[in-house]
């Protein structure tokens, strides 16, 4: 459930203080989400700076204030990478929980991805294969390069399962 996520990743932000720890065993992160200001933040943690926080009503909230909030949220979402086909502010404003998962996975999804790449974590160099270079390395996509560090650490091991997207390749594991 993305709200553990949530509950760690804006544990330290003031302007969410009172609607954390939101109840993993509950349905509250459907009324939480409403006003669209955690969606914000959620955006914020995963890609700092797309919203500036200004541009955030977080007081006197009406309910044109929340819904401003909302297309905020929709457009800074769509803005780094999230797919945003047929949700609107009321959407979110009405808890649609299956939308509101969607993008919630689809925010979390994208901040942890951002840290996978050689600037965040050099060790990574090492997963470069003969005739390869950094560029290479580069070019690949968070996805791809957790692929070949899970397959790099198995080699390492002596197991050859190799693992690709959406599959077993190989698989003599001793």
């Amino acid at each position: 459930m993305p709200v553990d996520y949530i509950n760690n990743w804006l544990r330290d932000d003031e302007d969410v203080q009172k609607m954390l720890p939101i109840d993993s065993a509950s349905d509250a992160i459907f009324e939480v989400v409403k006003d669209g200001i955690l969606l914000c933040k959620m955006i914020n943690a995963a890609v700092p700076n797309t919203i500036d926080r200004r541009t955030i009503n977080l007081t006197k909230l009406s309910l044109y204030t929340k819904h401003e909030n909302c297309i905020l949220a929709l457009n800074s979402a769509k803005s780094i990478g999230c797919c945003i086909v047929n949700i609107g502010a009321e959407d979110i404003t009405k808890g649609k929980e299956h939308l509101i998962l969607g993008l919630l996975w689809q925010v979390i999804r994208i901040g942890l991805f951002a840290k996978i790449d050689l600037a965040e974590v050099p060790g990574l160099v090492r997963l470069l294969r003969d005739g390869e270079t950094i560029e290479d390395l580069r070019a690949l996509s968070p996805e791809d390069l957790l692929i070949r560090w899970v397959n790099y650490h198995l080699e390492q091991d002596g197991k050859t399962l190799l693992i690709g997207r959406n599959k077993l390749i190989h698989n003599s594991v001793h």
